[in-house]
């Protein structure tokens, strides 16, 4: 899993180092928003990710997230992220 560690913490600092930029994607509730952002980052390390509709709900996205990813459990109620092997 160091790889895709890597991997994600590559692309999230270049994501940051975009905040500098003025010129920027801007934040858009149905387009450009915190879960647009999480879905970019699971593409971008290559897990498989759920089918992206054009406005993406956060508890919608996690559980299909969960379906397809199962060593990946979510836990809304304590807040916490589980791996499996």
């Amino acid at each position: 899993r160091g790889q895709v560690f890597d991997q994600a913490l590559a692309w999230l600092k270049a994501k940051e180092a975009e905040n500098a930029n003025p010129e920027r994607q801007a934040y858009d509730l149905g387009n450009h928003n915190c879960m647009t952002f999480v879905a970019d980052l699971v593409d971008h390390i290559g897990l498989d990710s759920p089918f992206r509709p054009p406005v993406v709900i956060p508890s919608a996205y996690m559980k299909q997230f969960q379906i397809s990813n199962p060593d990946l459990d979510y836990d809304y109620a304590t807040d916490t992220l589980e791996i499996s092997d």
